[in-house]
């Protein structure tokens, strides 16, 4: 990585000041790795492993929004706007950046103390039942998601693509939520929003779904 550009060097510059940003595994990515990353410069298939890693590394999931950040205030465009990344590669970023709130923060909220949780794939899966970035209208926003056994709870956090919450529940017994009208009142039409599903089974543990996104009609 040269050192002339200048939205790398202070990404360094940001985690020579954070140490808790700095790599903790043998899995971890450095600055340089997540700033190409970022910027759409590694091949998909390498972003996509970034990604899958970030999803269950708090640490990992802010250093990705992080670099966003500071891509963005380097005034570059951004990797969908040049490149020719396609749909399905910049949701991947898309996803990681939405990770680094739904996890950290989510996730730490509603689990129980002690209880083991699980990634989606370890046990119950947690799906939607609508398709990625379905559009739904303001009056019948509902989201849906494959059932638990019987006696699961779930909690659920929906997100703007700035990070800030919309909606938040815990505790529902149905397999879906109906967003208030009044939690959307302040959004336009075709915002894109982001969901993520933690399922609280009757044996004490918990099961995490993946991010799913939606669209306002």
């Amino acid at each position: 990585m040269s050192g002339e550009d200048p939205g790398y060097e202070r990404l360094r510059e940001v985690f020579a000041a954070a140490p808790d940003l700095a790599a903790t595994g043998p899995e971890c990515s450095d600055a340089a790795r997540i700033w190409n990353a970022v910027r759409g410069e590694l091949p998909p298939h390498e972003t996509h492993a970034l990604v899958d890693h970030a999803l269950d590394c708090p640490a990992c999931g802010q250093a990705w929004r992080l670099a966003r950040e500071v891509l963005a205030e380097s005034g570059e465009a951004l990797p969908s706007a040049r490149r020719g990344w396609t749909a399905a590669h910049w949701a991947a970023v898309a996803a990681v950046v939405i990770a680094a709130v739904l996890i950290p923060v989510g996730v730490h909220e509603w689990r129980a103390p002690g209880a083991p949780v699980y990634r989606a794939d370890d046990r119950v899966t947690i799906h939607s039942l609508m398709p990625d970035g379905a559009a739904l209208a303001r009056d019948a926003f509902v989201l849906r998601w494959t059932e638990g056994p019987p006696g699961t709870r779930y909690s659920l956090r929906l997100v703007r693509s700035d990070l800030s919450v919309v909606a938040e529940v815990h505790a529902l017994e149905a397999a879906q939520y109906a967003v208030p009208a009044d939690a959307l009142a302040g959004l336009s039409g075709n915002t894109q929003l982001y969901w993520r599903v933690e399922a609280h089974l009757p044996d004490g543990s918990e099961i995490v779904s993946d991010t799913f996104s939606v669209r306002l009609e």
